[in-house]
Formats: structure tokens, sequence, C-alpha cells
């Protein structure tokens, strides 16, 4: 908060061009207050937030602790005022102390220091836009952390992603679009209480959630059998949506395939990808109606 007060300072030195103390004053104040409503007014209103910006909101804080924030924010106004009113009446006194006035500033800063971090945070969050049309049919990729849900987007999509071998690398939703259909790429999610997710495994079920028309579940089969089976169950229940299961990484198991599915690929080596393709547009038809007549 303090290089807030570093910054206001300069622009208002230059503004005032440095010798009007007076001015010097009032620009302070009027900047600064400039600063902190701009923050409270980039928010849109909480109570008419989407569904999908309330979840994701509250995987962070709680909506009614934001209020809180926003309030005292927005209360600063007489306070600043009556902190400007004062200096200037130094001003004419000939006591006035820039030293004192910004050290007073500084503490009212200090005091929504967490306020104004929580509302920063909160700006970022409702800010995100997934880049999806209401018109396409939309197919989340689910499955456990480096199953190769990434590479798979990438193989069928051409989506770029950032593609590594460690758990919960995919920091963000990227999407890819197949015909008319589109394919999210979710943070990789386990099989546990919702209470108990990071925030990226509780991002990837908002995702779920709210945005899927069907779930393309990526199976490892060099992952637990039985945690892979768990968490397919569980989004079975949780989501009530159609799920695809496709097996990756066949270039890693031959013909022991572990599990049942309808499509095994190889999204290192490109084997299978092409008739998932041909799957995914040959429904893409009757998804596209289904999602037009819903």
């Amino acid at each position: 908060m303090r290089l807030l007060l570093q910054r206001v300072l300069k622009r208002a030195r230059r503004l005032s061009q440095g010798k009007d103390k007076e001015k010097l004053i009032r620009t302070i104040d009027r900047l600064l207050w400039t600063e902190l409503s701009s923050m409270v007014k980039s928010l849109p209103s909480l109570d008419k937030l989407s569904p999908v910006q309330r979840d994701l909101l509250e995987t962070e804080m709680s909506i009614d602790e934001l209020k809180r924030s926003l309030g005292r924010i927005s209360s600063l106004s007489s306070v600043l005022a009556a902190i400007r009113d004062d200096m200037l009446v130094k001003y004419k006194r000939g006591t006035f102390s820039l030293r004192e006035y910004l050290g007073r500033l500084g503490d009212v800063l200090d005091s929504i220091e967490k306020d104004v971090k929580r509302v920063k945070r909160a700006k970022t969050i409702l800010n995100m836009r997934f880049p999806l049309s209401p018109y396409r049919y939309t197919i989340v990729i689910a499955g456990l952390p480096n199953a190769g849900k990434s590479s798979l987007l990438k193989a069928l999509t051409g989506a770029p992603a950032r593609i590594e071998r460690y758990p919960f690398t995919t920091k963000k939703l990227f999407v890819g679009v197949l015909g008319g259909i589109q394919l999210v790429d979710t943070p990789g999610i386990l099989d546990r209480p919702l209470e108990r997710m990071k925030k990226e495994e509780k991002l990837a079920i908002i995702a779920l959630k709210h945005l899927a028309d069907e779930i393309l579940f990526v199976w490892d089969p060099l992952q637990d059998e039985r945690m892979q089976k768990n968490l397919l169950n569980s989004l079975k229940k949780l989501l009530n949506k159609p799920i695809l299961l496709v097996v990756n990484k066949a270039d890693l198991i031959g013909d022991e395939v572990p599990v049942k599915a309808p499509f095994v690929v190889s999204s290192l080596t490109g084997e299978g990808i092409d008739r998932l393709k041909e799957h995914l547009r040959r429904g893409e038809h009757d998804r596209s109606k289904t999602r037009r007549d819903s």
C-alpha cells in the first residue's frame, strides 16, 4: 500500500507542479480516493454473480467477507476528506508538513491492506473468462494428475498447453475446438471430499459442474486402478453427465489394456487419436442439436 501512496505522490507533484502546497494536498486526496474507489467499482454486483462466478469466488473467500472489505474501503472517503481538511487548515496556518500528511495516509492504507488484497484477488477471479461459446457442445476432459489430459487435448485440437511430468501442472482451463465441439482441459482432480481439495481441484469441480455436457475421462494405465475407479464413480454421482472412457498411454502398455474402454489412444504417438476424433465429429450434429433444444 505504501507503493500506492508513492505512486499517487509522484503523480500529484507532477500535476500540481510541486510548488502549490494547497493544490498538492487536494490532488493527493483526489488521486488516492480515485485509486481506492476504482477498486470497489471494478467488481460487479456481488448479488448478481452467475453461479460459476459465485462458486469460483467461494473457493478462496467468503462473499460476505468480501462485502465487508468493500465496505471498509468505501468508508475511507470521509476519513481521507477529514485528513485533507486538517492539512489544509495547517497549510493556512503555516504548520503543514508533507511528511505528516503522508504518514497519516500511510497509516490509513495500512489498516485496509488485507481488504485491498482480498478485493484485488476477487477481481482476478471474477475477470476469469472462459472462452466458451454457449452454442457449442462442451466436453470436459477429466482424470487423475499426470493422466495426459493436456497432451490429449493438444492431440485432438492443437490447443497449446504446458505439459510437465508433475501433478497439478495444468493451472488453468485450456480450451480447444474440434469442429462444433469445445473440449476443456481442467486441473487434475483426486477422489477426496470437496473441503479437502486443493484450489486447482476445486476449480476442476466447478468446471465440470457448470461447463460440461459430457465428460471425457482419461484413464492412466500406469496409475492406481482403484483410485481411478473411485473417481469415475464419484463423477457419475456428482455430475450426472454422460462419460466417455478413454485409456491413454497405449504406447506404454502394448495389448495389456487394464480396463474395458471404447477407445485406447496414445497422445504421444498419435495411436487411436484419429478414430477418437472421428467418433467425436460423428456425434457433433446430434450433440449440438441436443444443446440447442435443452
